[in-house]
This record gives structure tokens, sequence and C-alpha cells, in this order.
């Protein structure tokens, strides 16, 4: 079973040891000369001749994009208690609901709310997960939460990944769009864009997540 946390910190470790630069601040925009990107301005200006725009459901705020990218954010609430010591760690999923035992926890999820740039735990929201929950397994209605929180999802309008080459701006890629499903499919798009990056043209079965499907003029 992943572990999202621990495989996003294992991914940036493994980058480091290959010669990535990790620098933690915030891009406000793609710079561009004609038709070509030449960097970021974050903190302060980066040039580089190719920049993917992997930004989350923040992907789409980033300025100096040639058209708007269709990304909104999606809240997601979730709930931690603890895993009943006698029942064998699993994985239950409902309709409206999922229950995931991850070493002593039941990890309980999860809304899908469109409210914005709010990534916040609501009663209301907890309440629905806890009901749904408790539906899935009804022990868990006897335990205490042990912490809450919630997050945001970029979701495209036809529920896809955006990713590929912007056509209108040499050198700019994107990979965002992935919802709910963004940590499963972080390592095969990594790959897809290593290797478009390297001049691959021919991928297959990606034609329906090319970046300029929502925009045509």
């Amino acid at each position: 079973m992943v572990n999202p946390e621990q495989l996003v910190a294992g991914l940036l470790a493994d980058a480091v040891r290959h010669g990535a630069t990790v620098l933690h601040q915030e891009v406000k925009a793609v710079e561009r000369r004609g038709d070509r990107v030449i960097g970021v301005q974050a903190g302060d200006p980066y040039a580089a001749p190719d920049i993917v725009v992997a930004a989350g459901a923040w992907s789409g705020r980033i300025a100096g994009l040639p058209r708007p990218l269709s990304i909104e954010p999606i809240r997601g609430q979730m709930a931690s208690l603890p895993w009943p010591s006698e029942v064998p760690r699993s994985i239950f999923v409902g309709d409206d609901c999922y229950l995931v035992g991850r070493g002593g926890e039941a990890l309980a999820g999860s809304t899908m709310e469109h409210e914005g740039f709010k990534p916040e735990v609501t009663s209301a929201g907890l309440a629905r997960i806890f009901a749904a929950a408790s539906t899935l397994f009804p022990a868990l209605g006897r335990l205490e939460v042990t912490r809450t929180w919630a997050g945001l999802r970029p979701v495209s309008p036809d529920g896809l990944p955006i990713v590929g080459r912007e056509p209108r701006a040499e050198g700019l890629w994107y990979a965002t769009g992935h919802g709910r499903n963004g940590i499963l499919l972080a390592g095969i798009t990594g790959q897809i864009i290593a290797r478009m990056l390297s001049g691959e043209s021919e991928i297959e079965h990606i034609e329906a997540l090319r970046p300029e499907r929502f925009w045509n003029w």
C-alpha cells in the first residue's frame, strides 16, 4: 500500500541525489520572449529553456501562460481514527466514502466540494464522512477522531489530466489536472514528460490529455 507522504519524500530525496536543486519559492509568472519561454518569476527570476507547470490546483493562477488553464480546485476533507487492533488492515470502498487502514490509523474520506481555494475542514463535511464511514465499518462509530485535514484537488472540465506541450509557447509543458488520482499517476506522468522533453514525439494513449483540447483559439 502506497503512503503518499513517504512516496513524495522519497521522490524528492531521489531527485536531489540525481542533481536536482530544490528551491522553496512561489512561482508568480512564466516569462516569455515571443513564442518561447525564457524562465519564471519567483522570489528571484530564473532562466530556463523548458518549464513544466505542475502546480496542482494553483496551476491556472500562474501568470504569463498563453491562454487560460482549465483547472479548478476541488476541496477534499478527511479524518483519521484509530484502526481497531483486532481487525486486519483493509480498504473499504462505498458510494460516499472510503476507509484505508494505514499503520495504526483508519483514514476516512473524502468530500468533493466546489469551494474555491479554501482548504478548510467543516463540521458539515466531517459529518458526511463519519455517517458514510460508520455505514461501511460500524465499529468506527465508537472511536475518537485523532486528526482532520483538507486539501485541494486540481480537476479539469472533463476529469482527465492535462499533460503535454503547450503549442503556443515553445518550451512550456503541463503536468496537472490529475484530480484525486495525482499520487497514483505521478510516476507515469513524470515518465511521459521526461520522454517528451528528450524529444520523443510519438507516445501512445495520451492524445486525450493534450493541453489544447479546451481552448482551440
